[in-house]
């Protein structure tokens, strides 16, 4: 069925990102939002560590430098924002946090199931680096279950068998942020964590002479009968490349459900290397850097399960987001990046409904 719409209105927000100024007393890793930006931010980037300030006030200027090198140290891991409550933009959305003071520090979150809104946090303790750090370790929200002994591993690992399982197995006692903001990002995957004194590796099926550091993470698919170990860097883009990588291998439909509810992605079916190489993947990340781009063999069981599904015939290019259930077809013999051009200005045709059930279909 096609649904009438303009598809330059619905796909908007999907293909671009905020253009946010870095802030001038709070650091270049903190942007400066206010009351129509603030809101779209913190569902577009997740968990945001926000400074509302005045630009007059003395503890603001004093906060900055701390409050930037705080920002600098995790702001690949966790978002840090800066809000100027003395623009009378911006008086709005400081009134609806309750600003009554300079500065007020807030941890603001998403709401998982209500678009529109926001759940904040407040930061009450001193402002040094060591205890702001240790706020936003510890509020970080996500759901990491702990594994104590043999017995409660084997019950999360024969629990919910359809999905691809997380596992970190550690000597600290408590998820690192890296490990949380992980969680927070495959937010659709179980994350768990335990220690090696208190379960058997062997209970996972894993060889303790295999394991000669911690922590060490595995990843249990649905149709393995033993967790694959990871053997790399435990820097967050490593662990996160690796654990994208395994999902598009083994569990394409998890891979599409962990992405593509949460933006637009554009999957190009391709025949051969020649085609892959050609493809403008560079330019289309550059242009339209909220879209997820997903190259796939034409011949693998997932691009002629999604084909077949979709009925696409002869396209080579789709556009699909599950969180509307809708996906669009590039016409056979156009250019994607004019057809995306198209997209953006409302002439590309109408979106799809997706079939009932198409997760389950691939």
């Amino acid at each position: 069925m096609h649904i009438k719409v303009f598809i330059w209105l619905f796909l908007f927000f999907f293909l671009f990102s905020l253009s946010c100024a870095a802030s001038s007393i709070f650091g270049p890793n903190t942007v400066e939002l206010g009351t129509k930006t603030l809101s779209k931010y913190v569902h577009q980037h997740g968990p945001t560590f926000v400074v509302f300030y005045a630009p007059w006030c003395g503890y603001c200027k004093k906060l900055g430098p701390i409050f930037s090198k705080l920002a600098n140290k995790l702001h690949n891991l966790v978002p840090f924002a800066a809000v100027n409550c003395d623009l009378e933009s911006n008086k709005k959305v400081c009134s609806r946090y309750n600003v009554r003071g300079f500065p007020t520090i807030k941890f603001l979150f998403p709401s998982p199931l209500q678009p529109s809104t926001v759940f904040s946090a407040d930061y009450e303790g001193d402002r040094s680096y060591g205890n702001m750090y240790k706020f936003v370790s510890q509020n970080y929200p996500v759901t990491i279950t702990p594994i104590r002994n043999d017995p409660q591993m084997r019950k999360y690992m024969n629990s919910r068998t359809n999905v691809t399982k997380v596992i970190l197995i550690t000597e600290k006692s408590k998820a690192t942020i890296t490990y949380k903001t992980l969680a927070n990002y495959f937010s659709k995957l179980p994350f768990s964590i335990s220690s090696p004194d208190k379960i058997s590796l062997g209970t996972l099926g894993i060889d303790p002479e295999e394991v000669t550091e911690f922590p060490t993470l595995l990843l249990q698919h649905p149709d393995q009968k033993y967790p694959t170990l990871y053997r790399g860097s435990m820097e967050r883009d490593a662990i996160k490349t690796f654990i994208e990588n395994q999902l598009k291998e083994f569990s394409f439909s998890e891979y599409l459900d962990s992405f593509c509810t949460r933006q637009n992605c554009l999957l190009h079916f391709y025949d051969n290397e020649q085609e892959k190489e050609a493809f403008p993947a560079d330019n289309i990340t550059k242009k339209y850097p909220k879209l997820r781009l997903v190259s796939l063999p034409a011949s693998s069981v997932s691009a002629e399960l999604i084909r077949n599904s979709l009925d696409l015939g002869y396209s080579d290019a789709i556009l699909i987001n599950l969180f509307k259930s809708y996906y669009l077809a590039k016409p056979f013999g156009t250019q994607v990046s004019s057809w995306l051009d198209d997209i953006k200005v409302g002439q590309a045709g109408s979106l799809t409904s997706l079939p009932k059930n198409f997760l389950e279909s691939i």
